[in-house]
This record gives structure tokens, C-alpha cells and sequence, in this order.
């Protein structure tokens, strides 16, 4: 096969992995991240040297450059869409709220609570409420059982009550 690392950048990657992936945690915020950042670095560094036709090995140095500006780059982009998330996420709580029956104070409260729960509940229920959906489309997003999506949505909903509490008056 063609375009295939040898055996040589095979052995020359083992070695040096767990220094790279070290680096790569350290540069990033999650393990999966660190994973993501250091597989692209080695892959366009052995781009790179392919595309070149250099018989060398390239400094190991260069995958740590790879590295740092690949995190900065994924850290940017990833700050970008969280803000994005949150503005968007706070117009649609003012539109979804029977016409700002809520101050912004509460609305805030509501924002944060939703924030606070697990990932998967979180979009569950903003699937759900702010997009619409049925659980079954739902499910089909989430590439998962619809009982499953009930589940989140059933236990979002519990501990945005227990967190709220008191908090609205009717």
C-alpha cells in the first residue's frame, strides 16, 4: 500500500509517544482532546516529510511545534463555539419563556442550572424544549434508544427541579 508509514517512523513514533502525549495533555483540556491534538500533529508532520520525499526522520521537536499550535488553535476554536453556545442558548431562553415571564435574574439561575448538568442531559433537554423535537428524533441524533433519551430527559428534569427549588413562584 502506498503512502503507508514505514517501519522505521513506526518504531520512531512507539518511542516517543509518551512524551508527545504528555506534552499534548498538558496543552490541552481533556484526554480526548490530548488524543485528537496529538494523532493531527503526527499525521501532518508525517505529511509533511512524505511530501518532501526526505529519507530522515524529522526532529522529534517538531511534533511538540505541531502540538502547541494545534492545542492553541483547538483551545481558540473551542472557546469561540462555547460563547457562541451561550449567547445563543440565552436568546433562545427569552424567547422560550412565555414572553420573558422571567427576570433576568432567574433567567441566569436557568441558564446555570441547565449548564450544570451532564452533557447528555444537557442536550437532551435543550433538544427537547428549545428545539422542539420529538424523543424519537431525539434519539436519532444522539444515536441512541429512545428509552435511553427519556431517561435523561426524566432525570435532567429531576435535578433542575432539586436545583431550583424555591427559586420560581407561580
Amino acid at each position: 500500500m502506498k503512502n503507508l508509514p514505514s517501519d522505521k517512523w513506526r518504531e520512531w513514533i512507539v518511542e516517543n509517544q509518551d512524551k508527545w502525549y504528555l506534552y499534548a495533555r498538558q496543552q490541552s483540556r481533556s484526554e480526548a482532546d490530548a488524543q485528537d491534538i496529538l494523532q493531527e500533529s503526527v499525521l501532518a508532520i508525517w505529511h509533511q516529510t512524505t511530501s518532501s520525499r526526505s529519507p530522515e526522520l524529522p526532529h522529534t521537536g517538531a511534533v511538540f511545534t505541531a502540538i502547541r499550535y494545534r492545542a492553541m488553535n483547538f483551545g481558540r476554536a473551542s472557546d469561540r463555539r462555547q460563547r457562541r453556545q451561550e449567547e445563543y442558548s440565552f436568546l433562545l431562553w427569552e424567547q422560550q419563556t412565555d414572553e420573558n415571564r422571567y427576570g433576568a435574574d432567574e433567567q441566569k439561575l436557568l441558564l446555570e442550572a441547565l449548564r450544570g448538568l451532564p452533557e447528555a442531559q444537557a442536550e437532551t433537554v435543550t433538544l427537547k424544549i428549545w428545539g422542539g423535537l420529538t424523543f424519537q428524533e431525539i434519539a436519532n441524533i444522539c444515536d441512541c434508544s429512545i428509552n435511553t433519551i427519556t431517561a435523561r430527559y426524566r432525570q435532567a428534569l429531576l435535578k433542575l427541579q432539586k436545583e431550583l427549588k424555591g427559586t420560581f413562584s407561580q
